[in-house]
């Protein structure tokens, strides 16, 4: 399906010309030579950003051209991009392109919502230093020291939230060599008991405390690597 009108201006050349408009093909601006030719409209990449930048193109061409109806506009738009805009969105974006000759506005200009980040652009520097000076240590000797660093209470959950997303670190089990496996270890432990009666060592239950129970086993590493 093409889309064929006949211009009301003269073009570069000074004389009429005709805009066709054809499905899966890149629109060239003959009206505006700043408005970009590159998007595209195939099934096999859908792309949001390459569809606005086709609205943009679609919108200099009907300004170009003088087109009163917007319906007729929009139903252009739709079949073109194979996209499905609202009446309400392209009367906001032609609002928008007659404004600033851009359908985006632009980021600089964006406010921020939500309150605001407890932690600051200093924070995840601090936050790394501390991790891989010690990657055995937890989340409250970590909020203890950012709360000496910067007077300023932070949530263990905020901490894990930019440990685990924002510097890519997970909480892994240690790696280490079973004592068994190592002579030296089973030396040294001969040479403690062997000399020990029988008769001294008591067997105990589960009310006691093993040291192993006051060990830690995890320690912070970076995603797909190894723990130290």
């Amino acid at each position: 399906m093409e889309f064929q009108f006949q211009s009301k201006d003269t073009g570069l050349n000074g004389k009429n010309f005709p805009h066709t408009f054809t499905p899966n093909q890149p629109i060239p601006s003959t009206s505006n030579p700043r408005l970009p030719f590159h998007f595209s409209t195939l099934d096999s990449s859908p792309s949001i950003p390459c569809k606005i930048n086709g609205v943009s193109i679609l919108l200099g061409e009907h300004q170009a051209l003088g087109h009163p109806d917007g319906h007729r506009l929009r139903h252009m738009i739709n079949v073109t991009l194979r996209t499905k805009i609202s009446a309400v969105s392209l009367w906001r974006w032609k609002s928008l392109y007659t404004a600033t000759n851009s359908v985006i506005h632009n980021p600089k200009g964006y406010q921020t919502h939500g309150r605001p980040h407890v932690l600051s652009k200093e924070h995840p520097a601090v936050l790394y230093k501390i991790v891989t000076g010690n990657p055995l240590i937890n989340l409250d000797e970590i909020q203890q020291i950012l709360l000496r660093l910067s007077d300023i209470p932070i949530s263990k959950a905020t901490i894990s939230q930019e440990l685990h997303h924002r510097l890519g670190l997970l909480h892994l089990v240690a790696c280490g060599v079973h004592s068994a496996q190592l002579i030296e270890d089973r030396t040294a432990y001969m040479l403690k008991v062997g000399n020990i009666p029988p008769e001294y060592f008591v067997f105990i239950d589960e009310s006691g405390i093993r040291g192993r129970d006051t060990l830690f086993f995890k320690s912070w590493a970076p995603k797909g690597g190894c723990s130290v």
